[in-house]
């Protein structure tokens, strides 16, 4: 699947905003903030901010928030402490009394795995996004299965750029996502973040309020 191209969706899917199902094809840039430890997400052909991640600094299940370029928080995740799997809650806004979903990881050594069932919020529909990569080639792909169909489309790529200065001298990490039309972008980002919160836990990286790191991806 990691070779397949993107397919678009013609009939949006998303779980926190149509605003966020852009018509044309998006590249969007994860840069790690020296200052904060979250991220700047750009379009990487504008440079233009779409969201931000903001973590909470004091935080035992390591809350992060996605937010727009105003700062209102579109989602929140949590981190089930309890949980015999890696499983993490999405939440509308900042709101933990908004449920949206929870998506559940595996990580083998070098396959990580993530599958979120959500309602569609355009069509009603129940749907599942997945994410499988491969750690050696330093790709990911998002697929999506719509209803009950049992076809699974990739919509999403993520990769990470050879080498640069920042991570080298600065150990400041980025990595690129690639977006199909007509899916929600927020939901895209934040699956990426959780990927790479359980891929720290696995390796034992610090995840302090100073830094947050994206060592293996």
């Amino acid at each position: 699947m990691l070779q397949l191209p993107l397919e678009p969706q013609f009939q949006p899917v998303a779980l926190t905003s149509g605003i966020f199902c852009f018509q044309q094809p998006l590249t969007l840039h994860l840069k790690e903030e020296m200052v904060n430890g979250g991220f700047s997400v750009r379009d990487a052909n504008t440079q233009r901010v779409i969201f931000r991640i903001q973590r909470a600094i004091f935080s035992l299940s390591n809350r992060k928030a996605l937010l727009d370029i105003y700062y209102q928080p579109i989602l929140l995740i949590k981190r089930q402490l309890l949980a015999f799997s890696p499983r993490y809650d999405l939440f509308a806004n900042d709101d933990e009394g908004r449920l949206l979903a929870t998506a559940k990881c595996k990580i083998t050594r070098f396959q990580p795995r993530m599958s979120m069932p959500f309602i569609n919020m355009i069509s009603g529909e129940t749907c599942v996004m997945g994410l499988e990569g491969d750690w050696l080639s330093r790709t990911a792909v998002i697929w999506l299965e719509r209803g009950n169909s049992g076809v699974c489309m990739p919509v999403a790529k993520v990769y990470r750029p050879i080498l640069t200065g920042r991570n080298m001298c600065l150990d400041l990490q980025d990595y690129y996502i690639d977006i199909a039309p007509g899916v929600d972008a927020a939901v895209i980002v934040m699956l990426c973040v959780m990927l790479d919160e359980d891929e720290n836990r696995k390796f034992g990286r610090s995840n302090s309020y100073s830094r947050h790191r994206l060592h293996h991806f």
